[in-house]
């Protein structure tokens, strides 16, 4: 994972997360919300278009950085106002 550094935090908007102090400083973070519904837990990027499942956390999550890979070139990231390596900052989980 060159371009998306994994990390987990619990809690609502992600335990720790911080609104940067200069506003053209590029993002270090993908907040992501994972939920639960019908056996699968489902991943959704608050920051780009991207959503994901899988039957586990775990899985939901490698899902979610092979797609993040997928999606986020060198460009994206700079219009997205993300860095080069965003980290994962999730927000809720499912017990599994």
């Amino acid at each position: 994972m060159d371009r998306v550094a994994a990390g987990r935090h619990a809690g609502s908007q992600g335990a720790g997360w911080q609104q940067p102090s200069d506003a053209s400083a590029p993002r270090s973070a993908i907040h992501v919300v994972v939920t639960e519904s019908e056996g699968w837990c489902v991943a959704e990027c608050l920051e780009t278009a991207v959503v994901t499942q899988g039957h586990s956390l775990d899985a939901t999550l490698a899902n979610l950085r092979d797609a993040l890979e997928l999606h986020l070139d060198a460009d994206e990231l700079a219009r997205s106002g993300l860095s080069p390596s965003p980290r994962l900052v999730v927000s809720g989980g499912t017990g599994r």
